[in-house]
């Protein structure tokens, strides 16, 4: 917390810390919050440490995606401003909208070969989110649920039983369940954001 009424301007300077040698960095720096567009930077050297103010980056991925909401107590991942029964982050990795009603995140199953698998969009911009597709002999809460596909990055790391068609965002992606067939699978995509 600032006194004085302080907010910070951008090429502030502080010096924190001065030392014949300093090794090493702090594990956790609590900061205050800064106004709208600043960040902090940490300044390490061989005998000082110092804390300057920088204007911060542009939101992005994610980030930039929440700001199309107005309300901004909506804007978290589990957020539904819009209403249609599909969470924002989930909007956001199969290219959604979050501000208007739609059925981009609508997944469906198929059988192939007495296996299922399951038909979704993906955002190819959001990379900054990991998305998993599972599968569980059962749904109650207790049921184990075991990844078969993973996007990493944008990637599914070579996974032979995820393809993808479409040559514009967002694309569809088929993940193929890779258990043995069943007469009671279920699949979901569970989505996590570091």
């Amino acid at each position: 917390m600032f006194v004085g009424g302080y907010t910070g301007v951008v090429n502030d300077t502080f010096d924190v810390l001065a030392a014949s040698a300093i090794t090493g960095e702090f594990a956790v720096t609590n900061l205050p919050a800064l106004g709208a567009g600043l960040a902090w930077n940490v300044h390490y050297s061989s005998n000082s440490v110092s804390l300057s103010i920088a204007s911060a980056p542009p939101p992005s991925g994610y980030d930039a995606y929440a700001q199309q909401i107005t309300n901004s107590a909506s804007r978290g991942y589990q957020g539904d401003p819009d209403g249609d029964g599909y969470m924002n982050l989930l909007e956001y990795v199969t290219g959604g909208d979050p501000t208007n009603s739609d059925r981009a995140a609508r997944m469906e199953s198929a059988q192939t070969n007495g296996c299922l698998a399951l038909r979704f969009t993906r955002n190819t911009n959001a990379i900054d989110a990991t998305l998993i597709v599972e599968g569980s002999y059962g749904v109650t809460n207790d049921a184990s649920w075991v990844g078969f596909a993973t996007n990493f990055n944008g990637s599914w790391g070579g996974t032979p039983n995820v393809t993808e068609s479409g040559t514009s965002t967002p694309v569809t992606v088929i993940a193929q369940d890779t258990a043995a067939p069943a007469t009671n699978r279920f699949l979901r995509l569970r989505v996590t954001r570091p």
